[in-house]
């Protein structure tokens, strides 16, 4: 069996998988520019980009897709 780490919180996922039902959504973990994220690793995740993109007047995807990379850069190393 394949132990899965969350890249931000750095906690083991027991039992992961990317499936999502409600009796297993602790369990589910999502995976972004080839890091895996758990549920709470990816709130904080959310989080910093929300605050990143609230700093801006308009909303771009394209601006998004930068944010969501830098803090993926910035919150796994």
């Amino acid at each position: 069996m394949t132990v899965t780490y969350c890249d931000i919180t750095g906690d083991e996922i027991r039992n992961a998988t990317t499936n999502y039902a409600w009796k297993i959504r602790n369990r589910r973990y999502d995976v972004i520019r080839g890091r895996d994220f758990s549920v709470d690793g990816l709130q904080k995740l959310e989080s910093a980009v929300f605050d990143e993109m609230a700093k801006g007047d308009r909303f771009s995807f394209k601006a998004y897709k930068e944010a969501l990379a830098n803090k993926i850069s910035e919150l796994t190393e």
